[in-house]
């Protein structure tokens, strides 16, 4: 089984709405990565890509989802649209000018298009290869997990610091879990739902 098959599994054994969820893929590329196995799964799909160079073959790989071709850091702070599932297929390392690293730049802002009971499915990376103790990316995964060993990452800190984003945003943790996509990415997968008001 594909791995993101495996996760959107474990999501039904949860009793998460796959069926009838609306999903987003953040960074869509061209769609012939994890999101062609996994669009047919759920009630509707959203794609963003920033580069319109791979217009076509979303268009092509993905027929039923909706194709936005923008950038996916505007786009979070701009829409109106609300999902109850949210994959970021996130690169490793340093990318783009604007330095982001990995998915760390997305929150918390990827929060405000959760519905009211969101599933976020991410990579983490546990033991990067080759890594390199002075490198910017050292820097970040270091201060984003609050951790002395960010080549080697432990699961309960890694959690534990989604978990702290979630509630010191107004969300109430629900579980996580982590299913391998190769032999150094996990995907990463937690489910939180938004408090209710005190009133």
């Amino acid at each position: 089984m594909e791995p993101i098959k495996e996760v959107f599994a474990k999501l039904r054994e949860y009793d998460f709405h796959v069926s009838g969820a609306r999903a987003l893929e953040v960074f869509g590329r061209c769609g012939d990565w994890h999101t062609q196995y996994y669009q047919s799964l759920v009630g509707s799909l959203e794609v963003w890509e920033i580069d319109s160079i791979y217009r076509e073959d979303l268009k092509k790989n993905l027929p039923n989802a909706v194709i936005k071709i923008t950038d996916s850091y505007q786009e979070i702070l701009s829409t109106t649209d609300k999902f109850d599932i949210i994959v970021i297929d996130n690169p490793q390392s340093i990318f783009d000018d604007r330095q982001f690293c990995e998915h760390f730049d997305l929150f918390p802002d990827i929060l405000r298009i959760s519905a009211e009971t969101v599933c976020v499915i991410l990579n983490v990376n546990f033991e990067p290869y080759n890594f390199d103790r002075e490198s910017p990316w050292y820097k970040r995964r270091q201060q984003f997990y609050a951790t002395d060993n960010p080549e080697k990452l432990k699961v309960d800190e890694v959690i534990e610091t989604y978990k702290r984003i979630a509630e010191g945003n107004g969300f109430a943790w629900n579980y996580a879990f982590l299913v391998p996509r190769n032999s150094f990415i996990s995907y990463l997968c937690f489910c939180i739902s938004r408090r209710l008001p005190v009133e």
